[in-house]
């Protein structure tokens, strides 16, 4: 909380006005001049004025500025929780596709991301200015709470899944073919290989010129969109606009009182994410932060519990970890012992592999024993039917927070 109130101290007074607030002097990070972003954010308001009606705060009319002027092929952009970025991105779209008469794909994680943009890009249509209403094609017009919708004299707005929900199956991501405009919501949470994938938009056309693609995200994870973020080497048709809270409480579109008293700034990870738009570097941990031993902290241990990391018959040893808890609540891992078994004999080996576990558990009066089923299914039965208690734990699928709140079976087990 110290960090965020230092953050806020720095606020500049008596800010130049804007159409909505104030021009902020603050940012993280753009890397335009100021007197191009104001070009920017004139070209931004001018349009989502014009087909919408509405009134933009200068941080939010620099991005539509930066996506519709076609003076940028990639436009990254962080802002605060609730800034209004996903509502403007369905303004956006609809604008980009109509004007320019281009391909664009509204595209997210899985079709829960995805459906954020769309369904403010299908009212905002609905209540757009009569030349951009009156063009779409009728099936559209009936259609704009469902898919895809087109425009009589070309260009479209498709939502699609990047399948990052299954793991990567490259079947999953339905922009594989697709080239395009791209606009991405929660980007950062996408792989390596979803970033590649999207790479057709490099060569939409044979002058060599490429598709849009507008990333917009939290900085929840290290990972492609965060090396965009801060790639310091940048082409001239790249900006980065990168806020945190106080850009927004310069731009009146919130206040210190708000910020400080928020739900997001009593909880440290969504603090540094969402206020001050900062890498939680802890983020995938399920635990927090650990608690610092010392010898005046020592209770009576009252419980053991066995981690076995198993193998098979291609790897020397099976890792055994033993770790107590005990009565104030500390964690402590008592002893890593490595069973080697490099000459595997079938029938044999595991049982005697099964026999020293068990027999450890039994010495301790472990309370539990996990073991990691990539290569130990059979370990776990073997355990079993000793009569000791035993999990089958599936650690290769990540007990990250987003996957227990997704209620996926091996990462709710495994936390």
């Amino acid at each position: 909380m110290k960090a965020l109130k230092a953050l806020l101290n720095n606020k500049k007074e008596n800010l130049p006005k804007w159409v909505m607030g104030r021009i902020p002097h603050h940012y993280k990070r753009i890397t335009c001049s100021p007197e191009e972003a104001i070009r920017l954010a004139t070209i931004g308001q001018a349009k989502i004025s014009a087909y919408f009606g509405d009134k933009l705060f200068f941080t939010q009319a620099v991005i539509a500025g930066a996506c519709l002027s076609g003076d940028y092929d990639t436009v990254i952009i962080v802002s605060p929780s609730q800034y209004g970025k996903s509502w403007l991105f369905g303004r956006i779209v609809a604008i980009n596709a109509f004007e320019k008469k281009a391909e664009t794909f509204v595209a997210g994680g899985d079709s829960d991301k995805t459906g954020i943009i769309t369904n403010y890009m299908f009212r905002a249509l609905q209540q757009s200015a009569p030349e951009m209403r009156n063009s779409l094609n009728s099936e559209s017009k009936d259609k704009l709470d469902k898919l895809a919708i087109s425009f009589k004299d070309g260009g479209s707005i498709e939502p699609l899944s990047l399948g990052e929900h299954y793991n990567g199956e490259l079947s999953r991501n339905k922009s594989v073919g697709r080239g395009g405009d791209y606009f991405v919501d929660e980007a950062a949470l996408l792989s390596e290989e979803t970033f590649a994938e999207l790479g057709r938009r490099d060569f939409k056309s044979i002058d060599g010129s490429k598709g849009l693609m507008a990333l917009i995200s939290n900085p929840h994870k290290p990972g492609v969109f965060y090396d965009k973020l801060t790639e310091e080497d940048l082409d001239a048709r790249t900006l980065v606009i990168w806020m945190d809270i106080l850009t927004a409480v310069e731009e009146e579109r919130t206040t210190e009182y708000n910020v400080l008293h928020s739900d997001f700034a009593k909880n440290k990870s969504t603090r540094k994410r969402y206020l001050m738009c900062e890498l939680d570097t802890n983020d995938d941990s399920m635990f927090g932060e650990p608690k610092v031993y010392t010898e005046e902290d020592e209770g009576e241990y009252k419980q053991y519990f066995i981690g076995v990391d198993p193998a098979y018959k291609g790897k020397d040893t099976i890792e055994m970890a033993v770790v107590s808890l005990d009565e104030t609540g500390f964690v402590r891992v008592e002893e890593i012992e490595k069973l080697h078994k490099s000459n595997w004999r079938d029938g044999g080996t595991s049982e005697e592999i099964i026999r020293t576990v068990v027999r450890k558990a039994k010495m301790l009066d472990a309370a539990l024993m996990c073991i990691d089923v990539g290569w130990g299914v059979w370990l776990v039965e073997g355990v079993v039917r000793r009569n000791v208690a035993c999990r089958g734990i599936n650690f290769g699928s990540a007990p990250t927070r987003a996957r227990v709140r997704n209620n996926e079976y091996a990462a709710t087990n495994a936390a």
